[in-house]
């Protein structure tokens, strides 16, 4: 399932030296796009129709949620790079720059499997 909230630094993020919080230009222009509001409209207002008709109280089992823009920043690493989800993972969470850019914080796991329709 996903959510609506998206990253919060901590504090260990926050200390993090400048430079490994720089994002790579490529990234970094990926990011201007993905974080711009009517981009994830459409999936926010499908989240917020859904959880209207939600009336199952299985909804609260399972994975844990994912942040829609984390999910959509980790599939649109998982199609650009053609690394499968398995090394998608091993990636983010090796990479400072990654996870940034997925908005997954250092003290937070990456997820360790695929959310549904991936």
């Amino acid at each position: 399932m996903l959510r609506l909230e998206s990253f919060a630094e901590c504090l260990i993020d926050e200390a993090l030296p400048e430079e490994v919080k720089l994002l790579s230009d490529g990234l970094a222009r990926v990011e201007a796009v993905l974080s711009d509001p009517v981009l994830l409209a459409p999936f926010r207002a499908r989240w917020i129709q859904q959880g209207a008709e939600a009336t199952s109280p299985m909804l609260s089992f399972g994975r844990p949620s994912l942040a829609m823009a984390t999910y959509l920043r980790l599939m649109w690493l998982k199609q650009t790079t053609g690394w499968g989800y398995e090394r998608l993972m091993v990636e983010v969470s090796d990479s400072f720059s990654l996870r940034r850019f997925c908005r997954i914080p250092v003290i937070e796991d990456v997820p360790t499997s695929p959310p549904c329709g991936s």
